[in-house]
């Protein structure tokens, strides 16, 4: 009896220390070449190539680290980030592609950074970090915000947080930032940048999908550091760029400092510029020749290069495009230009080590001592208006320059200190992925018969419209914006009282929830309002307009096609004769409206498409005669929404007979 009773005492022992010593095996990969090397979906070369979030090949390439979790038929199954997106995926087990790390999180290591006050969500991936880079230093960072207050003071106005992406999940579809039918607003000339979703900056300010080799430089300390030797980073940082070392570095007015000038004035190069930058404004000259980098792009800009803008305000630069913000190239760029001509920076010099001074007295100074605090303005006393861009994603492709540039120098490994935030009340983990977005708008809602108003909006949920009394159903269409979403109500609805309220539903793939309601009133004819006429008789109302084929007519044709369907609607045009753009349409019928009519193609109004209106988008473009108004709006022949070289063909087509405009 003894001897059984000693047996299970020892069983017992043994799987209470394998509970306390739950040290975890960790493999790190790093891609050794600079070669772009394939990720797999299976552990096969004959399988489909991984894809990103927008569809795009996915590419490793060095110094892209991963973890490993296994090796598959000669190759790792390996869990990485790229495009800021967390994947699974199969590159091949090479020694000459992967550099294989093999470490061990210990439960000591875990639990010295508990006692730091981070939970679990966030001290296992620091202490992979810690184990990797014994050096490293995380210091926790209390906002004392609640994560959910956080989210919404982020996410409004809309155009505080910005993405790049052709990913639509990706984006905002609340008011101002979506106009429906699959039409999102862009902030900025190239109508390239929109409107974070919550989702979106929920994922991005959440610390926790950042801890890892490739980005927690997001949280790094930016304070200068005397024990770094900065130079070799900083010409990697500008290596490819306008400002790499063996580039000339022009003379600078006000200062005795030059580059490869034979006059015998200093020499100095862009590399000892950001040095002494950021030795004169105590940060990380490493990080200043980042953010320029990223700020300017490899070939600089109008900013960068003094030439000024449109034959104004030459000899000023902004080299870190503070100020620059707004929609359309020239709000942006004469902003930016204001700032640097308000400040002073009269040469690159000026404009890199004022603009660190600025960086350090408006940022850093202040405590937003990091890349995340600087996009996110959560210090305390928190006002979340402090930021420095506009780029949701600025810290992450910023954090991840500074790593490279660090890997590439071997100084990954030095004595960095990283500052990481907490909030009150975080979900345990934020994604991108389908199931958890948050999307339930509706992309369209239309009733064929019943005019809406107002006019659809996806960000309005109370609709008004009329049928007449004999009227016994109508058909109600709606589709959600994301296809992930679920609609119901929509369908076929007979209306069995004078009033009648139809609920549209959409659920979002996360679950929560949005009613359109819209009340259907059947009414005598007289009732109906000009805007519910025109909508019944197919003509297109569209920014007050009113275009279509059925407008395309003769006046005549026109004002029948009204009064057969209302006989007490007066109708009158202001050109009785002949319809073309600019012709006013009134109809009187429980009110009165006057509407403008637009013709595609017709921008001079004479109610014909020919070689003048050709002349006359030709004088729009090359700025002798602008066009305004309704006009403008017909000049937009193929209904891009902007006036362009593409119209001008798409009218010349038309004459030639080639092509059509459709109204």
């Amino acid at each position: 009896m003894k001897k059984i009773s000693f047996i299970i005492l020892i069983i017992i022992s043994f799987f209470i220390m394998q509970e306390v010593n739950a040290d975890t095996p960790y493999i790190k990969g790093t891609i050794k070449l600079s070669k772009k090397t394939n990720v797999y979906s299976q552990p096969s070369s004959s399988s489909d190539l991984l894809r990103n979030d927008e569809g795009y090949i996915i590419n490793l390439s060095y110094p892209e680290t991963f973890e490993i979790l296994n090796v598959e038929n000669g190759y790792y199954k390996i869990y990485f980030q790229y495009t800021s997106f967390y994947y699974t995926g199969y590159i091949k087990e090479d020694h000459n592609i992967v550099k294989r790390e093999d470490f061990i999180i210990k439960d000591s290591t875990i639990d010295q950074l508990k006692a730091k006050g981070f939970d679990d969500t966030y001290a296992y991936p620091l202490a992979v970090l810690k184990t990797i880079n014994p050096t490293w230093k995380f210091n926790l960072y209390n906002t004392e915000l609640d994560w959910n207050y956080v989210i919404e003071k982020e996410a409004y106005p809309v155009e505080k947080n910005l993405i790049n992406s052709t990913n639509t999940y990706l984006r905002s579809t609340e008011d101002s930032a979506y106009e429906g039918n699959g039409v999102w607003k862009t902030f900025d000339s190239g109508s390239s940048w929109f409107a974070a979703s919550k989702q979106t900056i929920k994922y991005y300010m959440d610390p926790r999908n950042f801890f890892n080799e490739g980005h927690i430089f997001m949280f790094e300390k930016l304070s200068y550091d005397d024990s770094l030797d900065y130079i070799p980073a900083i010409n990697s940082v500008l290596n490819g760029t306008f400002m790499a070392s063996n580039q000339a570095f022009s003379c600078l007015e006000g200062y005795s400092v030059c580059y490869n000038n034979p006059d015998g004035k200093k020499h100095m190069s862009y590399t000892d510029v950001f040095k002494e930058a950021g030795l004169k404004n105590g940060v990380s000259p490493v990080h200043l020749a980042s953010r320029v980098r990223i700020e300017q792009g490899t070939g600089g800009s109008v900013l960068s290069s003094g030439e000024g803008w449109k034959n104004q305000k030459q000899g000023f630069y902004n080299f870190f495009n503070f100020g620059a913000s707004g929609d359309g190239d020239d709000v942006i760029i004469n902003k930016g230009l204001d700032y640097a001509i308000n400040k002073g920076w009269n040469s690159p010099y000026a404009s890199i080590v004022g603009g660190a001074s600025s960086l350090t007295n408006g940022y850093i100074a202040g405590g937003q001592d990091t890349l995340y605090f600087q996009k996110f303005d959560v210090i305390k006393p928190a006002s979340f208006y402090h930021q420095y861009q506009q780029n949701i994603r600025a810290p992450y492709y910023e954090g991840y320059t500074m790593y490279s540039s660090y890997h590439k120098n071997e100084i990954v490994g030095s004595n960095f200190t990283f500052h990481i935030p907490i909030y009150d009340n975080m979900p345990t983990f934020t994604n991108l992925s389908v199931s958890g977005n948050e999307d339930a708008t509706l992309k369209s809602l239309n009733i064929p018969g019943c005019y809406l108003m107002p006019g659809f909006t996806p960000s309005a949920l109370d609709y008004n419209c009329s049928v007449s009394k004999e009227v016994s159903s109508v058909k109600v269409s709606a589709v959600a914006t994301n296809a992930n979403a679920r609609v119901s109500g929509a369908g076929e609805v007979n209306l069995e009282t004078d009033t009648n309220i139809v609920s549209v539903v959409v659920t979002a793939a996360a679950g929560n929830t949005k009613t359109y309601n819209i009340t259907i009133n059947k009414v005598e004819t007289s009732e109906f309002t000009p805007d519910e006429i025109i909508s019944r008789v197919g003509i297109n109302i569209n920014s007050g307009f009113l275009s279509g084929n059925n407008i395309v007519t003769t006046p005549d044709n026109l004002t029948t096609l009204i009064k057969n369907s209302f006989s007490t609607a007066t109708v009158t045009l202001s050109n009785p004769k002949k319809i073309g753009t600019g012709t006013k349409l009134t109809i009187t019928n429980n009110g009165s409206k006057t509407y403008n009519l637009l013709v595609y193609g017709d921008n001079n109004g004479d109610g014909s498409v020919d070689i003048l209106d050709l002349l006359t988008v030709q004088k729009h473009l090359l700025n002798s005669a602008k066009l305004s108004d309704v006009y403008l709006k017909a000049s937009d022949a193929n209904k891009d929404g902007k006036v362009d070289i593409l119209d001008l063909l798409t009218i010349q087509k038309y004459i030639l007979g080639t092509g059509d405009i459709l109204q």
